[in-house]
């Protein structure tokens, strides 16, 4: 019973909940069900860039740089970059918020702790194999999932000038 009990503790099972490091100033939001993240996929207003990324993932963290570079070029009332990292939770401060600092990150964090990826993949894109890095560009009249590894930000600058 304890084992169970800590378990959800651990995954914060039910709920979404904000995580602030104690000796952190980085709030990552943690999110237990793809749902709560689900109306990222929907926009207004401006573009929005979502990727799916882990600091286990070696493609990932080597596009990281033009993922996130993203903010120097755009406004974010223009483009307006997510990160969903797919970690662990106990990997947030050990892994994820290190990383943050390390590199300097400007764009928002979320973690998505949902471990039912067989159903929430194809909610995501019915093409997608499972595997990140992925990353989604959204307007307002729907978006666009790329599972690849972009090698320059000038790759993600086009793919966004022609939304």
């Amino acid at each position: 019973m304890r084992l169970v009990i800590l378990i959800g503790i651990l995954l914060g099972v039910g709920c979404s909940q904000t995580i602030t490091a104690q000796d952190q100033s980085i709030d990552i939001p943690m999110y237990t069900s793809f749902d709560s993240i689900a109306p990222l996929f929907t926009t207004e207003d401006k573009i929005r860039v979502i990727n799916f990324w882990a600091t286990w993932c070696g493609p990932c963290v080597a596009e990281m740089p033009y993922v996130d570079g993203l903010n120097a070029l755009y406004s974010k009332d223009e483009v307006e970059v997510i990160l969903v990292s797919l970690d662990f939770a106990r990997d947030k401060d050990k892994r994820v918020i290190p990383y943050i600092e390390k590199n300097k990150i400007q764009s928002d964090v979320v973690m998505l702790l949902d471990d039912k990826m067989h159903i929430w993949v194809d909610k995501v894109d019915p093409n997608w194999s499972g595997s990140i890095p992925l990353t989604c560009i959204v307007d307002k009249d729907g978006y666009t999932c790329y599972e690849q590894e972009f090698h320059s930000i000038e790759e993600l600058t086009q793919l966004i000038n022609t939304k």
